[in-house]
């Protein structure tokens, strides 16, 4: 507009042009300052918002990357675990690394390998499947529920002579028993108490077998001798009651559960009255069946 001539147009038209001039350039100042301020603040929220997922991809990827290394580092710290004999360990190391691992494949991983430990359980037929073995949380696999506790009398011997017994010779998965108290009252572990035992066939489930050596037999291949009475020494019958009686407050149960295999197995009595002097010394004397 400011190249026309407008020298021949009346005063009112010139301050009209004039005036509409002024009013475009105006007009055109401010469409171009806001337009490029809306362009500035989009572009700005753009890059910032962009820099903000980076950095939550970033972080994202940081701590998956630590809780991995912390993961493998508590793994490489505790495979012995893994690989030891007693399959009732393994079972309790996969399924707590199954629950609590953060990484899908490694939880798979986990899985697979438990279920694996389950299918490969051996046993005989008078070692009953292991109760902790079922599919459950972590307190089905650290502990049965225990509502009997069996007395037996064995052989002496060591727990590396019960062992070549009872599981290279007959087959079981472990000791028949879980506690073996000595002819000096030591009570030695023989197999975990969260292992179904091999004790007193049709009666194992729910029970904890506790042997005690009976000083008139001395090979644990070998049945009793004829005739054979275990004469049980004072420490050995202290060191049955104290034991009997910890797993009694441990499992909130009564003295009355106490029970003898001879009573349920046709095996020689050979403890005598010792199972009825634990449950009296725990409960207090009570009238004799007639």
């Amino acid at each position: 507009m400011s190249d026309i001539d407008l020298g021949g147009l009346p005063e009112d038209v010139r301050e009209a042009l004039f005036r509409l001039q002024q009013k475009v350039s105006l007009w055109k100042w401010a469409i171009g300052t806001v337009g490029l301020t809306v362009m500035t603040t989009v572009a700005s929220w753009y890059f910032q918002n962009r820099e903000v997922r980076l950095e939550e991809v970033r972080f994202a990827h940081l701590q998956e990357m630590q809780e991995l290394e912390f993961e493998q580092k508590y793994l490489g710290e505790f495979l012995e675990y893994a690989l030891v004999e007693d399959i009732n360990s393994r079972l309790r190391f996969a399924h707590y690394f199954a629950s609590v691992s953060t990484n899908d494949a490694l939880t798979n991983r986990w899985r697979a390998y438990y279920d694996d430990l389950l299918k490969n359980i051996s046993t005989s037929p008078d070692d009953e499947p292991d109760g902790a073995a079922a599919i459950g949380g972590i307190e089905a696999l650290t502990g049965r529920k225990i509502t009997r506790i069996w007395l037996g009398a064995e052989a002496v011997g060591t727990m590396a002579d019960f062992r070549a017994h009872h599981v290279d010779t007959l087959g079981w998965s472990d000791i028949g028993f879980h506690f073996y108290v000595d002819l000096n009252g030591a009570v030695q572990l023989a197999r975990p108490i969260g292992k179904t035992p091999a004790f007193v066939l049709s009666h194992n489930t729910g029970a904890v077998a506790i042997a005690v050596a009976c000083s008139g037999w001395v090979d644990v291949t070998q049945s009793s001798p004829e005739g054979t009475q275990c004469d049980l020494s004072f420490a050995q019958k202290e060191a049955v009651q104290t034991l009997v009686a910890k797993l009694l407050v441990d499992y909130n149960l009564d003295a009355s559960i106490v029970g003898k295999r001879s009573e349920f197995r046709p095996v020689p009595d050979l403890l005598g009255s010792f199972v009825t002097e634990v449950q009296d010394a725990l409960l207090g004397p009570r009238p004799r069946k007639q």
